[in-house]
């Protein structure tokens, strides 16, 4: 009778045993699973990150190209305020030689009025030696 009692309070133990190494094959598996999927989930983090490590290197080669392009346009602007610079210089000195050649074409005319009416004078006084 006491054998029969250990023998079933054994099956019993057994029972119980398998059924915590069940539940803990379970736990393992679910454990398992989570890990993969968390694996899988780090593996796609890391080429996001990847990806957004390139963007960034692109972004940045394209910034300094922009900067490039942007301080070349900004020494051709100033290139180009010193040319209308010295075309307005040049223009003052057009001005100037316009002024004076106005200037002088004023004066030959008159020189020129002056010198026609002496010479009508002369013309007379000359005719009048001659009659």
């Amino acid at each position: 009778d006491e054998v029969r009692n250990l023998a079933g309070r054994t099956q019993k133990s057994l029972a119980e045993i398998n059924s915590t190494i069940m539940v803990i094959v379970q736990e393992i598996n679910a454990v398992s699973s989570q890990m993969n999927l968390n694996s899988q989930k780090m593996e796609r983090l890391s080429d996001m990150s990847k990806s957004v490590q390139e963007t960034y290197e692109k972004m940045s080669s394209n910034l300094s190209s922009v900067v490039s392009d942007s301080n070349q346009s900004m020494d051709d602007y100033a290139k180009s305020g010193r040319q209308i610079e010295a075309m307005v210089s040049d223009f003052v000195e057009v001005e100037k030689v316009a002024s004076k050649t106005l200037a002088d074409s004023s004066d030959i005319l008159n020189i020129t009025t002056h010198m026609s009416g002496t010479t009508m004078n002369l013309d007379k006084q000359v005719n009048l030696f001659k009659t």
